[in-house]
């Protein structure tokens, strides 16, 4: 019998490695639908998401439960919080519990208007790194056992370092609380990945390589659109999407790309 999903993520942080390989798209919006809810309302309430992630998890048979998608508005937190403190203890499998966290540069620009060249950036980087730090802690606390940090891309080089500075204690809290910690970035060639903390493990869409250990590639990313999904190679530890999948694409077409892709793995 085969390790559960949290028992490979344990071994991805250790390693690097899992297999069989996770299979971890990073839905979360159509539980909602599953619900009859509207998003925000649904998002809001830790009784409602934790019953509408269960659902969506058994009906797309995957690894994983995505239980917060970096959306921090009003309420968002403390009901995916509360949520993961539920599924920790009750989902039966040992599904892999996903936080996804807007990546600390992508929300200095959002801070910044878009610009991180300026004498402030720094800063700005720091404060953003304090409440991501915050909130991470809250949900490994709960239960999380993979983070997915997702940047656009890397910052310039005159800030490089200061958000690699933010970035290491996310790494170094999740990895004290025996989780995985991984990192997209959607738009960075090879070159500009190996400014990336090598502490963290990167994903990209196939094909992708970067400097350094082997291990350093956790895993693959599928395109956000179901519609583009197919089975990662074999031996493949982490499947995740290249962002949590868009609201706007119903439960059925997510549970058919699901289907596609894992009919195609590779024992």
């Amino acid at each position: 019998m085969p390790p559960t999903p949290r028992a490979r993520a344990r071994l991805l942080a250790r390693s690097g490695r899992a297999q069989p390989g996770l299979f971890a798209p990073l839905v979360l919006a159509q539980a909602a639908e599953i619900e009859a809810l509207p998003l925000d309302a649904f998002l809001t309430d830790p009784t409602k998401l934790a019953k509408g992630l269960t659902a969506l998890h058994q009906a797309l048979g995957t690894d994983a439960i995505t239980v917060f998608g970096g959306d921090w508005s009003g309420d968002t937190v403390k009901a995916a919080v509360e949520a993961t403190g539920r599924l920790a203890t009750t989902s039966a499998g040992e599904p892999v519990l996903v936080a996804v966290l807007t990546g600390p540069a992508r929300m200095a620009e959002q801070a910044e208007a878009g610009s991180l060249a300026d004498e402030v950036a720094a800063a700005v980087l720091e404060d953003v790194g304090a409440r991501l730090l915050g909130v991470l802690k809250r949900f490994l606390e709960a239960g999380v056992n993979l983070v997915v940090v997702v940047e656009e891309a890397l910052p310039p080089p005159a800030v490089l370092d200061a958000w690699r500075s933010v970035v290491t204690p996310l790494v170094n809290v999740t990895r004290f609380h025996q989780a995985a910690p991984v990192m997209i970035v959607r738009h960075a060639t090879a070159d500009a990945l190996s400014g990336v903390p090598p502490s963290i493990g990167l994903c990209g869409p196939e094909g992708t390589t970067i400097a350094g250990p082997a291990n350093r590639l956790r895993g693959v990313t599928l395109a956000a659109e179901p519609k583009e999904w197919a089975a990662p190679p074999p031996g493949t530890p982490l499947t995740l999407t290249a962002g949590v999948v868009p609201g706007s694409c119903r439960f059925a077409e997510v549970l058919e790309a699901c289907r596609r892709v894992t009919d195609g793995l590779v024992p």
